[in-house]
């Protein structure tokens, strides 16, 4: 997305990096570090030094909304157990 709107791409990666540091959570550290590559140096530095010392850790339940959406389609009845409905 940097090609797109660099400015709200940079504004998206800064705010997940704090949401990354204020809750620990190495999942999100993991997708921004992912990106690094793509940023100038200083950015890319800025963000890794925010992310220091956040890790994944084995087990641990995936904290993206999408995540989030998954996991109540899990609370579904299986359709091929599930009655037919009346007509």
């Amino acid at each position: 997305l940097l090609p797109v709107d660099r400015s709200a791409t940079l504004a998206a990666l800064r705010a997940e990096t704090v949401r990354a540091a204020r809750t620990d959570d190495g999942h999100r550290a993991w997708v921004i570090r992912d990106t690094l590559t793509k940023l100038d140096g200083a950015t890319a530095a800025e963000l890794r030094d925010r992310l220091a010392g956040i890790r994944r850790r084995p087990g641990a339940p995936a904290t993206s909304s999408s995540a989030d959406t998954v996991a109540r389609f899990g609370q579904l009845p299986e359709p091929a157990t599930h009655p037919e409905p009346p007509l």
